[in-house]
């Protein structure tokens, strides 16, 4: 339930089973059903990747020791209901029992995040890359009367969104979270605006306190503040003066 509950489930039950040999397209996910999913708490803050994250790798756990036979091999479904062996179980996480701690900063002591975690992270990092664009830019909610649907808000097109967007990441793992991974879309949303609002301060001299940076709103601070020698005091300046003003106009 709740955020990631498709492509998240996924990558973490796959990578749970991974000692079957499972592959996605034989996993059928049941996902929104509360006659049938277990009620995995709110969904916020990417709560639902750690917990639901977890209490996968639990029944997952769970359900390799039950099929696993003496020599080491796995039981199929058939031979399990032969043997009058469950074939359902269920997962269980509580923060409460579990060791906190964090990997040491200095020595990196832990399980690095792994390789398959980034082809996840990339599309919630062009997301919220693109939602810090329009909110510092164009979208607009003040008027409940007016803002009454996504194009009215002000919410970007594709086309204000640059093309090249490089992602750098810095791994920083989390012993709690499941496969010493962590959710990440608030970190790409917290702080992408300002660094708009920095360039335009940077291109243009002008440092925008309310949001959005609208044209109109920078074009008037700017001739306001009489800073043109600023504003083309470089080759630098000059460029991203001109993406912005291409981009906002």
């Amino acid at each position: 339930m709740g955020q990631g509950g498709d492509i998240g489930t996924l990558t973490h039950t796959v990578k749970a089973l991974e000692p079957l040999g499972i592959m996605p397209e034989q996993v059928h996910l049941v996902m929104g059903d509360t006659k049938i999913c277990p009620d995995t708490g709110i969904a916020a803050a990417s709560r639902s990747h750690v917990m639901a994250g977890q209490a996968t790798l639990d029944a997952a756990k769970k359900l390799m020791d039950a099929m696993r036979k003496p020599d080491g091999s796995y039981r199929s479904y058939n031979e399990m209901v032969a043997e009058n062996i469950p074939t359902k179980y269920v997962g269980r996480y509580d923060l409460l029992h579990e060791n906190l701690e964090e990997p040491d900063p200095n020595t990196g002591v832990g399980d690095r995040a792994p390789q398959y975690m980034y082809c996840l992270n990339i599309g919630q990092a062009y997301g919220g890359i693109s939602h810090s664009i329009g909110f510092a830019l164009s979208e607009n909610y003040y008027d409940v009367m007016k803002d009454k649907n996504i194009e009215v808000c002000g919410i970007p097109h594709i086309s204000h969104i640059p093309d090249d967007i490089r992602v750098i990441y810095i791994e920083n793992p989390r012993l709690n979270g499941p496969h010493g991974s962590k959710g990440c879309s608030e970190d790409f949303q917290a702080s992408g605006h300002m660094a708009v609002i920095n360039a335009i301060d940077d291109a243009a001299g002008v440092r925008i306190y309310e949001l959005p940076a609208t044209p109109a709103k920078v074009k008037g601070d700017f001739f306001e503040s009489k800073t043109v020698s600023r504003f083309c005091g470089s080759l630098l300046s000059w460029r991203i003066c001109f993406m912005f003003f291409c981009l906002s106009f």
